[in-house]
Protein backbone atom coordinates (compact mmCIF):
# COMPACT_ATOMS: atom_id res chain seq x y z
CA UNK A 1 0.00 0.00 0.00
CA UNK A 2 1.38 3.54 -0.68
CA UNK A 3 1.39 6.44 0.90
CA UNK A 4 1.09 9.81 0.08
CA UNK A 5 2.01 13.22 2.17
CA UNK A 6 -0.60 15.77 1.17
CA UNK A 7 -1.17 19.49 2.41
CA UNK A 8 -4.66 19.73 3.12
CA UNK A 9 -6.46 22.20 5.98
CA UNK A 10 -4.89 19.99 8.62
CA UNK A 11 -1.55 20.55 7.56
CA UNK A 12 0.90 18.00 6.14
CA UNK A 13 -0.20 14.53 7.09
CA UNK A 14 0.57 10.59 5.52
CA UNK A 15 -2.57 9.42 3.91
CA UNK A 16 -3.22 5.71 2.93
CA UNK A 17 -6.14 3.76 1.78
CA UNK A 18 -5.47 0.02 2.31
CA UNK A 19 -7.75 -2.66 1.33
CA UNK A 20 -9.26 -3.38 4.94
CA UNK A 21 -9.59 0.28 5.67
CA UNK A 22 -11.52 0.57 1.93
CA UNK A 23 -13.69 -2.26 3.00
CA UNK A 24 -14.18 -0.24 6.74
CA UNK A 25 -15.43 2.52 4.62
CA UNK A 26 -17.85 0.92 2.37
CA UNK A 27 -18.92 -0.93 5.92
CA UNK A 28 -19.76 2.90 7.09
CA UNK A 29 -21.55 3.71 3.97
CA UNK A 30 -25.22 3.48 4.18
CA UNK A 31 -24.90 1.85 0.19
CA UNK A 32 -21.68 -0.38 1.56
CA UNK A 33 -20.52 0.73 -1.81
CA UNK A 34 -16.91 2.10 -2.62
CA UNK A 35 -18.00 2.76 -6.55
CA UNK A 36 -20.90 4.87 -5.19
CA UNK A 37 -18.74 7.08 -2.45
CA UNK A 38 -16.80 7.41 -5.00
CA UNK A 39 -19.32 9.06 -7.63
CA UNK A 40 -20.77 10.81 -5.26
CA UNK A 41 -17.75 13.00 -4.13
CA UNK A 42 -16.73 13.19 -7.35
CA UNK A 43 -19.88 14.65 -8.89
CA UNK A 44 -20.20 16.64 -5.77
CA UNK A 45 -16.83 18.23 -6.30
CA UNK A 46 -16.18 18.64 -10.03
CA UNK A 47 -20.07 19.77 -10.16
CA UNK A 48 -20.17 21.77 -6.95
CA UNK A 49 -22.84 20.18 -5.80
CA UNK A 50 -24.43 18.26 -2.94
CA UNK A 51 -24.66 14.63 -3.38
CA UNK A 52 -21.86 13.93 -0.57
CA UNK A 53 -22.92 12.24 2.78
CA UNK A 54 -21.15 13.69 6.15
CA UNK A 55 -19.62 9.82 5.90
CA UNK A 56 -18.38 10.02 2.61
CA UNK A 57 -16.18 13.03 3.42
CA UNK A 58 -15.35 12.38 7.22
CA UNK A 59 -14.70 8.83 7.01
CA UNK A 60 -12.82 9.25 4.27
CA UNK A 61 -10.40 11.29 5.40
CA UNK A 62 -10.67 9.82 8.90
CA UNK A 63 -9.74 6.59 7.44
CA UNK A 64 -7.14 7.85 5.18
CA UNK A 65 -5.33 9.30 8.05
CA UNK A 66 -5.00 6.14 9.97
CA UNK A 67 -3.68 4.29 7.30
CA UNK A 68 -1.14 7.24 7.10
CA UNK A 69 0.13 6.34 10.46
CA UNK A 70 -2.49 8.26 12.99
CA UNK A 71 -3.89 6.83 15.76
CA UNK A 72 -7.44 6.09 15.59
CA UNK A 73 -8.87 8.95 17.90
CA UNK A 74 -6.25 11.66 16.68
CA UNK A 75 -7.31 11.40 13.40
CA UNK A 76 -11.25 11.85 13.97
CA UNK A 77 -10.61 14.64 16.30
CA UNK A 78 -8.74 16.15 13.60
CA UNK A 79 -11.06 15.62 11.03
CA UNK A 80 -13.84 16.69 13.22
CA UNK A 81 -11.98 19.94 14.29
CA UNK A 82 -11.44 21.12 11.01
CA UNK A 83 -15.19 20.79 10.16
CA UNK A 84 -16.16 22.57 12.85
CA UNK A 85 -13.83 25.28 12.46
CA UNK A 86 -14.20 25.48 8.61
CA UNK A 87 -17.27 23.52 7.51
CA UNK A 88 -17.55 20.35 6.02
CA UNK A 89 -17.37 21.43 2.43
CA UNK A 90 -13.78 22.38 2.73
CA UNK A 91 -12.76 18.56 2.63
CA UNK A 92 -14.82 17.74 0.17
CA UNK A 93 -11.18 18.04 -2.39
CA UNK A 94 -9.23 16.14 0.05
CA UNK A 95 -11.70 13.23 0.05
CA UNK A 96 -11.86 13.10 -3.16
CA UNK A 97 -8.36 13.23 -4.13
CA UNK A 98 -7.67 10.53 -1.48
CA UNK A 99 -10.17 8.10 -2.34
CA UNK A 100 -9.65 8.58 -6.49
CA UNK A 101 -5.86 7.70 -5.97
CA UNK A 102 -6.83 4.89 -3.77
CA UNK A 103 -8.57 3.62 -6.31
CA UNK A 104 -7.15 4.32 -9.11
CA UNK A 105 -3.45 4.88 -8.62
CA UNK A 106 -1.60 7.57 -7.10
CA UNK A 107 0.53 9.74 -9.63
CA UNK A 108 4.30 10.05 -10.06
CA UNK A 109 6.29 13.46 -9.43
CA UNK A 110 5.35 14.29 -13.03
CA UNK A 111 1.38 13.61 -12.73
CA UNK A 112 1.63 10.69 -14.33
CA UNK A 113 -0.66 7.66 -12.96
CA UNK A 114 2.04 5.23 -11.74
CA UNK A 115 3.01 1.94 -13.48
CA UNK A 116 1.39 0.24 -11.67
CA UNK A 117 -1.97 2.13 -12.08
CA UNK A 118 -1.60 1.74 -15.90
CA UNK A 119 -0.84 -2.05 -15.56
CA UNK A 120 -4.36 -2.04 -13.86
CA UNK A 121 -6.56 -0.06 -15.93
Amino acid sequence: MRSETITWEGGEHEFALSVPLLVALEEKSRDKSIGAILQRLELSYLQNSHFYTISDIKDTVSLALEGGGKEKQEAYNLVLGIISERGLYCLLPTAYGILGNALMGWPDDEGKPTAEAERNS
